[in-house]
């Protein structure tokens, strides 16, 4: 087994910097694009698994501007949209998807991350957003309170109405 380098080497040191660099790559007044280079769109589930390094780094304003992008394109029906994008070439023009199951779930976890590091005045704010997609989520789920539908991983027709475990894992969290 190859030996593991010093928390505190250079190499360490090094890549955490270049990290840190991306993260600053990817933010824009709206939130963070999901790469520096081909994605330059907000994504809600690039946000979501990023956000416990982000808030621990201090971007608690860029987080709540990036939820806030997805707050005001909410349906009425408490549905999500998957990305945003504001790219000039437009390369997803679909922002609502009918088969992903997973953006109104994280975006749930997002906001009570927020909650969990005190950001509760954000969370109050928007707390008829949070209930609009516990309800959208709730309309989904079967009678063994699991929800079909693949996740951006998954997203093919051939997985629409399956059930798959990351979406229940997501669930459960």
């Amino acid at each position: 087994m190859p030996k593991q380098p010093d928390s505190d080497s250079e190499e360490v040191l090094e890549k955490e910097k270049q990290a840190r660099e991306v993260i600053k790559a990817c933010r824009t007044d709206r939130g963070f694009n999901a790469s520096t280079h081909l994605y330059h769109q907000l994504w809600l589930r690039d946000l979501v698994y990023s956000e416990d390094s982000l808030l621990r780094l201090g971007y608690q304003k860029d987080v709540e501007n990036h939820l806030s992008e997805f707050i005001a394109l909410q349906r009425s029906t408490g549905q999500m949209p998957t990305v945003i994008d504001y790219s000039p070439s437009k390369v997803i023009r679909q922002r609502y998807q009918r088969c992903p199951s997973d953006a109104e779930i994280l975006f749930v976890i997002g906001m009570n991350k927020l909650v969990a590091v005190g950001c509760d005045e954000f969370f109050d704010e928007n707390l008829e957003s949070v209930k609009l997609c516990v309800a959208f989520i709730e309309n989904k789920l079967d009678s063994h309170r699991l929800i079909p539908g693949m996740d951006w991983r998954d997203a093919m027709p051939v997985y629409i109405g399956k059930y798959l475990l990351a979406n229940q894992m997501l669930l459960a969290d």
